[in-house]
């Protein structure tokens, strides 16, 4: 009952099964646990997967609290100026959160050479959907695709969108026809 990674993975577990509440418990005991070593996690994601339930349930004051302390401990890693981004634009600060967008892309950019201008795209549409913005997200979904129109799993992410958040089922729905035409393993 002492490590921490249990308590990530259980945490995790919860996620998926959207049962917030018992996510972050899990993952605040791990965190917990990390604290009275006088230890910072081994890696981001021991924040990171907090940050994101918190998110889906909306609790933007201990966020902003957690996004403060993953910047501590992790000054280099993108996922901070991520998190901020999406914190931005759900308080409705639009201005920050480019700043911070583009500062999550920059530290993308130093840790892979090979992030292609649709990738790009495709980080500010994940941030705008995570931040519930789904018209502003379909748009980057759809300028990714458009670099990369054969590229299957943009047009499955689109498509995602398009259904899950009823902006143009019958549009997601030829995407995903598309898809099983192309590749029909999938």
């Amino acid at each position: 009952d002492k490590n921490p990674d249990i308590y990530y993975e259980l945490g995790v577990n919860y996620w998926i099964l959207s049962e917030y509440d018992k996510a972050i418990s899990e993952f605040k005991q791990g965190l917990d646990i990390y604290n009275e070593w006088d230890l910072k996690p081994g890696w981001v994601n021991s924040y990171t997967a907090l940050g994101e339930v918190y998110i889906k349930t909306n609790q933007l004051k201990k966020l902003k609290k957690l996004i403060k302390k993953t910047e501590q401990d992790f000054p280099e890693d993108p996922d901070p100026p991520s998190l901020q981004a999406i914190l931005n634009l759900k308080l409705g600060d639009t201005v920050s959160a480019n700043r911070n967008i583009e500062k999550y892309i920059s530290v993308l950019k130093d840790y892979s050479t090979s992030a292609t201008e649709a990738d790009l795209m495709n980080v500010h549409a994940i941030i705008y959907e995570k931040a519930d913005m789904p018209d502003k997200a379909a748009v980057y979904y759809r300028k990714a695709l458009a670099l990369e129109p054969e590229n299957l799993g943009r047009m499955r992410d689109l498509a995602y969108l398009l259904i899950d958040k009823d902006l143009n089922i019958s549009e997601g729905l030829e995407l995903i026809e598309k898809v099983l035409e192309l590749r029909p393993d999938a």
